[in-house]
């Protein structure tokens, strides 16, 4: 099953990096933290999303883990700028 994030929750206002990115919201205005975003991708095979233009154009999220051992997601590398999830609403 495909979800939609829709908003992001970070650790601070001046965040750069989706790293601080704490907890999402989904279209269905459901609320769930990082962890358990990640765990259903890579447990449950879950996917999520955002869209850059369109409901069709959409963008998958990957769940991935930095040099230091912190896991974090972030959107699958293609060509565009605004389908970042930094760029997402807050709430």
């Amino acid at each position: 099953m495909e979800y939609q994030i829709t908003h992001i929750r970070v650790s601070d206002n001046y965040v750069s990096s989706t790293d601080k990115i704490t907890d999402v919201k989904l279209s269905s205005n459901l609320e769930y933290s990082v962890a358990d975003i990640i765990r259903f991708i890579n447990n449950d095979s879950r996917f999520f999303y955002t869209c850059a233009y369109s409901q069709a154009d959409k963008v998958y999220i990957e769940a991935v883990c930095s040099t230091n051992g912190i896991l974090y997601l972030h959107t699958e590398a293609n060509p565009i700028s605004n389908d970042n999830l930094l760029s997402l609403p807050r709430f």
